[in-house]
């Protein structure tokens, strides 16, 4: 599915020339969000690199009733409203930030997201709106742990 790009009201370019590096930060919906922005902002400004907002809005499985598409595309402009006031909480503690909204599964998204665009780190939480897995985390994080090739910071929530 194609990615939705929404840049921030401050920041209208993209994570500057190809192979920059960048962090990533993963959020849902969840109240902690923005706990994971947080620690991802203060790296992405540490290291002064451009940051990017990734939020995968969950497609229903092959299994699953299809949603009405009157449904899914509220759901596409509220989960875009959310990451923009995320973007425009943070715009101003990092240079350069991006935000971006894709649909599909959740690590899948994440780690084509890492390997077409070169990321210094990737930050996410434990676990998201659903609870925590047997080993303290959630199947997202697993799954993206155990598939992408660069760095992940795991943020408690």
């Amino acid at each position: 599915m194609p990615a939705t790009s929404i840049a921030s009201h401050r920041h209208s370019e993209k994570n500057g020339p190809p192979g920059t590096k960048h962090v990533i930060a993963c959020v849902d919906r969840s109240k902690h969000a923005r706990k994971i922005v947080s620690h991802a902002s203060a790296v992405a400004s540490a290291l002064r690199l451009p940051m990017t907002l990734l939020q995968v809005l969950e497609a229903p499985s092959v299994e699953a009733v299809r949603l009405d598409p009157v449904e899914w595309d509220i759901r596409r402009h509220e989960s875009r409203r959310a990451l923009r006031r995320l973007a425009e909480a943070r715009g101003d503690e990092v240079e350069n930030l991006n935000a971006e909204l894709v649909e599909g599964q959740g690590a899948e998204e994440i780690c084509r997201w890492a390997r077409e665009r070169p990321a210094e780190l990737i930050v996410m939480g434990t676990h998201g709106e659903c609870a925590a897995g047997e080993y303290g985390i959630g199947s997202t994080a697993l799954h993206v742990l155990e598939r992408v090739a660069g760095a992940v910071l795991l943020v408690p929530v």
